[in-house]
């Protein structure tokens, strides 16, 4: 059978050089020790698979910087590959073959610099933060009155009392090969203390989620894709998965306090209550559930895939995660350290439908491809540890 995915061709991204997953299937979990490149192999196909949109690359990048320590120039040049101890590789290139039309993605980044005055950087600070509701008017001007502080010192080490200084942005071209038509590029600059902004629609892509260990603790997100289920009428498909993690579930309400929108559950003891109230495994749960309802007919990746959910409810969980792909032609890749949920999934296949899960056993830029019955056998018969490292 073809997916979207055949077979993945990861020449330069990241740390990773010339890495190839051969025979993907419906169900690909990725196994190894950390830094093995795991998380890396998930980001490679959401660039591959969304070649020309590089917000998505910033959002994608920033992903792994929870503390917001790198600006989205310093986390876009991390997607670069290392060339030595100080410099990153400049070009990127990842190859594919399956249904999907991309065959290579290609971007090339060069640095460039501008000239600008401090008081415009500074206020396009305040703004950004301000408009993104992160500012009340009083940290506003509080914030106002800080910058002008620095602004006043940064003029003082400037030469000649200058007014100016430099911005550092780079100028990125992602280039994408077809089988159906003519190569496609996009060239785009991105700038330090400047959010970016899209000016074009890509042309070419597939629906994709990539759910970091961390994304169910992102509630806005919910709420706007919970909205989306209400309109397209999936409410009570995503509901039934609720369920498996808790039976007393009865459905989904967004609701405002002070204007605010909030997430709330409405459990058959407890009545309407917040979302933020129930345990990681509500939200994980919720998450897996909202992905794949918007996600037909493309990629789910899921970076650790049994973070926040029980043991006991791994079973139930992962066999609805099974099914919904088959049902909504979802090809999904996992990460996983966990044998727990290496057993789910497989109890998931089994007996007739272990030839839709693949594992890819990842360690020291090698790669070795487990087929479904393969990795049964070892589990159930054998009792080994298939998860790579050190024994």
């Amino acid at each position: 059978m073809t997916y979207q995915l055949d077979r993945l061709v990861i020449h330069q991204f990241r740390a990773i050089q010339e890495l190839t997953l051969e025979g993907l299937g419906r169900i690909n979990l990725l196994v190894g020790p950390n830094d093995s490149g795991k998380t890396s192999v998930l980001e490679a196909i959401a660039v591959f698979c969304q070649p020309l949109d590089l917000l998505r690359w910033i959002e994608l990048a920033q992903r792994r910087d929870v503390q917001g320590q790198l600006d989205q120039v310093q986390a876009l040049r991390w997607l670069f590959p290392k060339q030595n101890a100080t410099q990153h590789g400049q070009v990127l290139r990842i190859a594919g073959e399956g249904r999907y039309i991309g065959r290579e993605c290609t971007a090339r980044y060069d640095n460039i610099e501008r000239s600008v005055e401090p008081q415009e950087a500074f206020r396009t600070a305040v703004m950004t933060k301000a408009l993104s509701g992160k500012l009340d008017n009083q940290s506003a001007n509080e914030l106002m009155r800080k910058l002008a502080v620095d602004l006043l010192l940064h003029q003082a080490q400037l030469p000649n009392g200058s007014l100016t200084s430099t911005q550092l942005g780079v100028r990125c071209r992602a280039t994408c090969q077809t089988a159906t038509t003519a190569p496609q590029s996009l060239v785009s600059e991105v700038w330090s203390g400047i959010p970016f902004v899209q000016t074009t629609a890509p042309a070419i892509g597939l629906p994709l989620k990539l759910l970091s260990p961390f994304s169910h603790r992102l509630e806005a997100i919910q709420l706007d894709q919970l909205s989306d289920a209400t309109r397209i009428n999936r409410l009570a498909e995503v509901t039934k998965v609720l369920q498996f993690v808790s039976p007393k579930i009865l459905g989904l309400e967004i609701l405002t306090d002070h204007g605010v929108p909030q997430l709330h559950v409405n459990h058959s003891d407890l009545g309407l209550t917040p979302i933020s109230v129930f345990g990681d495994g509500v939200r994980r749960a919720l998450t897996y559930a909202l992905a794949l309802s918007m996600v037909r007919g493309g990629m789910l990746l899921i970076d650790e895939l049994e973070t926040a959910i029980h043991t006991s409810a791994l079973g139930s969980v992962f066999a609805w995660l099974v099914k919904a792909c088959q049902q909504f032609d979802v090809q999904l890749f996992a990460t996983t350290h966990s044998l727990e949920a290496v057993d789910a999934i497989l109890e998931a296949c089994r007996p007739d439908h272990l030839d839709l899960i693949v594992g890819f056993q990842l360690e020291a830029g090698r790669v070795k491809r487990l087929r479904g019955d393969l990795l049964e056998g070892m589990r159930y018969d054998m009792g080994l540890d298939v998860r790579g490292g050190r024994k």
